[in-house]
């Protein structure tokens, strides 16, 4: 699963926040569905009508293992917080250095134009 692994690229943590904001957007529509789900099951056992077992059991699970990989996005996203800042500062510096850049090699072009035009007159 995505969210086990640490991220070790600027896409990788990208895919990790992706599906972290994935998580959160589903919870209140899953928690909605899952309620619906349980109370179709306690309403089938409360007039004896036969469920398989596998089905029962998922019935009963299915809050606490959505609680479980919610709780985990939770902590890995706060887990994240230090790699998110170092990226931050990362791609500040690495936009800085490029935009320096830039500028350099316009400037650059612009000298040797002014160059060319004095040698030319």
């Amino acid at each position: 699963m995505k969210l086990k692994k640490p991220p070790d690229t600027l896409e990788d943590l990208k895919s990790v926040l992706s599906v972290i904001s994935e998580i959160r957007k589903m919870s209140l529509g899953l928690e909605l569905k899952y309620r619906d789900l349980q109370e179709r099951y306690r309403t089938l056992a409360k007039y004896r009508i036969d469920v398989p077992q596998s089905e029962q059991e998922l019935a009963v699970t299915i809050e606490s293992d959505w609680k479980s990989l919610f709780d985990e996005a939770k902590q890995v996203d706060r887990n994240l917080v230090r790699v998110k800042k170092k990226f931050k500062q990362v791609c500040k510096t690495w936009n800085r250095g490029w935009a320096l850049g830039f500028i350099c090699d316009v400037l650059h072009i612009v000298h040797i134009r002014i160059i060319q035009m004095n040698t030319v007159q």
